[in-house]
């Protein structure tokens, strides 16, 4: 097994939050549709179910859907078959609950090794997979915790031939992806395209790095509530928003977008300063996180078994 050069970006659904506070936290979520959220939630599952369908009849319909256990979910991957502009992403992912739009559609793409994963992409397989993990946690209401979870892995092929896998896992309250590499020799991931599209104009809970304190950029702040599409700038700080992140879908529901898994591979990462149309991009940190003397950019040596 190929192990990930990348943390999962994990989205997390929350319903029946109080329209009236500051700021919605998970712990005024429903139990029903807010589960755990530790790291655990994405972790490899413990045991694996048989595969489940993805709803794709073959790799040129430019559409495949992933629905989580219970149904309510459902992760949208599609691969416009259409020309498209320079510089338009060949993958786009969108998320669902209940046919609610959480998540508008939104770009996937990586760079790494010297390869662009973004535009002009191939789909040339594609992998069901669904598991169970069972696992503790030290505090809580509940001790032992079981997670379902359906999974789709898409293998993308660039017009060089180089290829990468883009893994999403559906839960029943939220959904995870990465990319992930095999081969051999070093790899250096230079940036990401993902981004996380939301309507303009709808309410956010966010912390805007800033720069006024001794070790800038920094992120021990208040959230704030703005209305999405709100550049980090207007608060003087213009070193991105942090992660996690809480976005308003509409009606009841509420998205949570965050990082998980990481560990000395890849670096922890933020959403840029100023979105566009309601388009949130992952943005490495700056070579200043690093006290200017540290190399921010992932690293790591292949394959990872």
């Amino acid at each position: 097994m190929v192990k990930s050069l990348h943390t999962w970006i994990i989205i997390i659904l929350l319903l029946g939050l109080s329209a009236g506070m500051g700021f919605p936290c998970l712990a005024e979520a429903t139990p029903a549709s807010a589960t755990s959220a530790s790291l655990s939630a994405v972790a490899a599952p413990s045991a694996v179910a048989a595969p489940l369908p993805a709803e794709a009849a073959s790799l040129n319909t430019g559409s495949w859907n992933l629905v989580s256990p219970d149904g309510r979910l459902r992760v949208e991957v599609r691969r416009p078959t259409a020309a498209r502009p320079r510089n338009r992403p060949a993958l786009t992912f969108a998320l669902f609950k209940d046919d609610c739009p959480a998540v508008l559609p939104s770009p996937l793409g990586i760079e790494a090794g010297g390869n662009r994963f973004f535009t002009d992409l191939q789909v040339t397989a594609v992998r069901n997979t669904g598991g169970v993990e069972d696992y503790e946690l030290p505090l809580g209401k509940r001790r032992r915790r079981r997670n379902k979870w359906n999974g789709l892995i898409l293998t993308v092929e660039n017009l060089a031939g180089a290829a990468a896998d883009i893994e999403f896992k559906a839960f029943n309250d939220g959904a995870a992806f990465r990319y992930r590499f095999s081969g051999s020799g070093s790899l250096t991931v230079h940036r990401e395209f993902t981004g996380f599209r939301f309507t303009p104009g709808r309410r956010a809970w966010m912390q805007a790095y800033h720069m006024s304190a001794p070790n800038k950029p920094a992120y021990e702040r208040v959230y704030a509530e703005v209305i999405v599409g709100t550049d980090a700038a207007d608060f003087s700080w213009s070193a991105g928003w942090c992660m996690p992140a809480l976005f308003e879908t509409g009606g009841d529901c509420y998205v949570l977008v965050a990082e998980s898994d990481l560990d000395e591979n890849y670096c922890g990462c933020r959403l840029e300063a100023e979105p566009r149309d309601g388009l949130y991009r992952i943005r490495f940190p700056a070579q200043l996180d690093g006290n200017a003397s540290s190399w921010v950019k992932p690293v790591g040596e292949l394959p990872f078994t």
